[in-house]
């Protein structure tokens, strides 16, 4: 079995469309895709398993931010680059 040399790109966001819309763009752009996972015990299990490269974040989750999960999982010096994104739900479909 070949190993898989991509980068691996984990996705935490908990509205489906939005992560898989980014998992398709990254897929498109040859990353290795993890995820979309929707909430903190899922991306805790994702940075700890699979130990992504990087990863895509929604900070505010249905079951809490995501504040400190890169932390929590960075173990042994292994730390992961994160892009950190958010809206609130009031302002879901306002245009600037």
């Amino acid at each position: 079995m070949q190993e898989d040399r991509r980068k691996r790109v984990l996705i935490i966001e908990d509205e489906a469309s939005i992560g898989l819309m980014v998992a398709e763009i990254l897929a498109d752009e040859g990353f290795g895709v993890i995820g979309p996972v929707g909430n903190r015990r899922e991306a805790l299990s994702a940075l700890e398993d699979r130990q992504p490269h990087a990863a895509i974040l929604d900070l505010g989750l249905e079951d809490g931010f995501c504040v400190g999960l890169n932390a929590g999982a960075s173990g042994e010096g292994h730390s992961v680059p994160c892009f950190l994104g958010s809206r609130t739900r009031q302002h879901h479909g306002a245009r600037a």
